[in-house]
């Protein structure tokens, strides 16, 4: 199906840090200026105050029937007060939402629980909150609780109830109400990993059918696995919207960079090189567990650096990090670089890791010499995920990440009554 289920049309939302009137002297005249903006029907534009600034600015986004929308961003960076607007908990100031269809939430631990009844009793409640009616609710009871193995606490007052045990009854709840909508925040972090891994089926599950999930989560392996599409956000603004991958390699650059900036393209970096090479010095992508390959990375300095250092990560399909290192933490000391000057380092390793595919990232350290902000310490100037990809292949049948070349001995010992009786 092609209809749209959330749609949103240049969405900005206004907060205020808590601040407020110190009298009624400061109030009455605020007061009094909104009161006559709204009978005029006049629209003012002013500047933020000192107390205010903006958690979503022109956010514009739809989202389709058996769709699953990943929403990644660095704290701070809107992506709860996104789901809030979805769910109707929040008005935008400025723009338009629309949700199509019967909309289930799960954004906060215990919303909707009242901390008094028991687990069944809440059941009940959050699925009447949730638009469910009761013969619904009795008829998914079972699998409810099944799903979130809360069999032998479910007669048991929710205020005993741990945040995983919490976020477990919830989450089956808003599952199991077979919603037009799902919308997820992290929350889910809270439960233990047998459980994220039911909850990852379960919505892929959901998503196979007709209905649409806004997912937002910081388990980036998650969002590659479940998503087919992902937004990233940055200070309320899509910097973002498309293939997970591409998503992923967009976060990974906008968090190590700090501030909203991709680290890559620091106006102090002429080039930054990396080449992986075989044991012979020719230039691969392929290597057989146990391989001895090289890393050549060169960097080329457009304004004098200090302190330089360069250094790798690799990661795996799932986004998990195998291995990390650094000049230093090879006893390499950081190096200064005068403009136009190459640091040249070659990193010489084994390819101890079970077949599959893997990205090798780029992480540049220093200090800017020139008189800037920045030059009281030393920055990240470059975090580069998959700048090398490399595929071992061959080897045993083994999994993990780590190829540790374990052996293996065994042997077949006689009876103690074949032994006792010769």
């Amino acid at each position: 199906m092609n209809d749209v289920r959330v749609e949103f049309d240049n969405v900005w939302k206004l907060f205020r840090k808590g601040h407020r009137a110190r009298s009624l002297r400061d109030a009455v005249p605020a007061m009094a200026a909104q009161c006559r903006n709204l009978l005029t029907g006049k629209r003012v534009e002013r500047e933020l105050g000192v107390d205010e600034f903006y958690s979503l600015q022109g956010v514009s986004f739809q989202v389709r029937s058996g769709e699953c929308l990943g929403i990644i961003g660095p704290n701070g960076a809107g992506k709860s007060t996104m789901l809030k607007c979805a769910s109707r908990i929040l008005r935008p100031n400025k723009g338009s939402v629309r949700v199509a269809g019967r909309v289930s939430a799960l954004i906060e631990v215990g919303a909707g629980f009242h901390p008094d009844l028991t687990g069944r009793e809440n059941v009940f409640l959050n699925g009447t909150i949730l638009g469910m009616k009761r013969k619904e609710i009795t008829d998914r009871f079972d699998e409810i609780v099944e799903f979130a193995g809360m069999r032998d606490f479910i007669d048991m007052p929710v205020k005993r109830y741990s945040s995983g045990m919490y976020a477990r009854l919830g989450f089956a709840v808003a599952a199991f109400m077979e919603p037009d909508v799902l919308l997820i925040d992290e929350v889910l972090s809270v439960g233990d990993m047998a459980f994220s891994r039911r909850c990852e089926k379960k919505i892929k599950e959901i998503v196979s059918g007709d209905t649409t999930v806004l997912f937002i989560s910081h388990n980036l392996a998650a969002v590659r696995t479940i998503c087919d599409r992902v937004i990233v956000l940055s200070r309320g603004s899509v910097l973002f919207d498309g293939d997970p991958d591409e998503a992923i390699r967009v976060y990974h650059s906008l968090v190590s960079g700090g501030e909203g900036v991709p680290a890559h393209g620091h106006p102090d970096i002429e080039r930054l090189r990396f080449t992986l090479e075989d044991a012979y010095g020719s230039p691969t992508t392929n290597a057989e567990p146990g391989d001895v390959l090289t890393l050549d990375a060169e960097l080329t300095a457009r304004n004098a650096i200090e302190e330089a250092s360069i250094g790798f990560f690799i990661r795996d399909v799932n986004d998990t990090e195998v291995y990390a290192c650094s000049m230093e933490s090879l006893g390499v000391e950081p190096m200064d670089l005068a403009a136009g000057e190459t640091l040249r380092v070659r990193f010489r390793m084994s390819a101890n890791l079970v077949p599959g595919s893997y990205g090798i990232g780029s992480v540049l350290h220093g200090r800017p010499s020139l008189d800037r902000k920045t030059s009281a310490g030393r920055i990240c100037f470059e975090h580069t995920p998959n700048r090398q990809q490399l595929a071992v292949v061959g080897g045993s049948e083994v999994r993990g990440s780590a190829n540790l070349f374990a052996g293996c001995i065994a042997s077949v010992e006689p009876s103690l009554s074949a032994v006792s009786s010769g």
